[in-house]
C-alpha cells in the first residue's frame, strides 16, 4: 500500500476528534473520505501531512510508501509534502500567497522539489497551467490571487500540487467554496489528471454524489470514528450503517450533476 493509516486519533486536549481511525490507500488507487461537517476529515487528512499545530496530540501510525511519517522531524518531512504528497485546500484564494505573483509562487515549487531554476522553471509553470486548463498561461504567471477568479485560483492550486509530481494528492474539499459549473470542471480535471498520472488520491467531501463520479473506494466518518468502509458501489446499494444510508439517500434524493464540463479553454478571467 502506498499509505495506510493505522489505529489514528487525534485530539485538542478535550477528548480526540479522530479516534482509532484506519484505511489504505494502493499506488493510483482513488478513495473518498466523507461524513457530515466536523465529522474529522480534514483533520484526518492534515494529520497525514502533518500539518496539524503543535498542540494537537496524535497517536497511531500513518505509513507513507514504508515510511513512518509520525517519527519524522519537520525537516525530514518538508521535502515529502508538497513533493510526494500534495494537498489542495478548500479555500484555494486562501491557500495562495496574496502578496506574491502565481509565477514566483509556481516556481519555488518547482525549485523545491524539482530543482528547476531560471527559463526552465518558468516554462515548465507555463505548461503545468496550460494543463489545468488556464488560458494565456504565461501572462498569468504575473497576476496575483486576488485578480483571478475562485475557479482559476482554484486551477492553479491543481497545478502547484501537481508540478512536483507527487505519488499522493489530498484534495479536502477542493470545489466548496466555488459555483456549480466551476465545480463540475474542477472535479471532471482532477478525474482526467489523476488517469493521466496515475496519482493516488485521497477525496474528502460531504457530497456522496461527486463520490459516486470520482473514487474507487469509500471510508465513513462519523464523529471522529470509521463507521464504514468499501467499494463505491458497495457503499451505495448495501449501506450497513444508518449514518452512511442517510447520506446516501439524501445524494439519491437529487439528480447528479454532469462532471462533463464546458471546454476547459473557456474558463473564466
Amino acid at each position: 500500500m502506498l499509505l495506510s493509516v493505522d489505529h489514528l486519533t487525534v485530539g485538542f486536549g478535550q477528548g480526540p476528534i479522530v479516534q482509532d481511525a484506519s484505511f489504505a490507500l494502493a499506488p493510483g488507487g482513488t478513495m473518498g473520505l466523507v461524513g457530515a461537517s466536523g465529522s474529522g476529515k480534514s483533520v484526518t487528512c492534515h494529520a497525514i501531512a502533518r500539518l496539524l499545530p503543535d498542540a494537537a496530540d496524535v497517536t497511531g501510525r500513518i505509513t507513507f510508501d514504508g515510511c513512518d511519517l509520525l517519527s519524522l522531524t519537520a525537516r525530514q518531512m518538508r521535502p515529502l509534502r508538497g513533493g510526494r504528497i500534495a494537498m489542495i485546500f478548500q479555500n484555494p484564494t486562501r491557500a495562495l500567497n496574496p502578496v506574491h505573483k502565481i509565477g514566483r509562487q509556481m516556481t519555488e515549487v518547482l525549485w523545491l522539489h524539482r530543482r528547476l531554476t531560471g527559463r526552465a522553471a518558468r516554462n515548465e509553470a507555463v505548461a503545468q497551467l496550460e494543463t489545468v486548463g488556464i488560458p494565456d498561461a504565461a501572462r498569468r504567471l504575473a497576476a496575483y490571487p486576488h485578480e483571478l477568479s475562485g475557479g482559476m485560483c482554484q486551477r492553479v492550486m491543481i497545478a502547484m500540487a501537481l508540478a512536483a509530481q507527487p505519488d499522493l494528492l489530498i484534495a479536502d474539499e477542493p470545489t466548496t467554496a466555488l459555483d456549480v459549473t466551476t465545480q463540475a470542471q474542477i472535479l471532471h480535471l482532477l478525474r482526467q489528471l489523476q488517469a493521466e498520472h496515475g496519482t493516488a488520491l485521497l477525496l474528502v467531501t460531504h457530497d456522496m454524489g461527486v463520490i459516486a463520479e470520482m473514487v474507487e473506494t469509500v471510508v465513513v466518518l462519523d464523529q471522529g470514528q470509521v463507521i464504514e468502509a468499501g467499494a463505491t458501489r458497495d457503499i451505495f446499494t448495501a449501506p450497513s450503517r444508518e449514518v452512511t444510508r442517510k447520506i446516501v439517500s439524501e445524494a439519491r434524493s437529487f439528480p447528479l450533476p454532469t462532471l462533463a464540463p464546458p471546454p476547459l479553454l473557456k474558463a473564466g478571467p
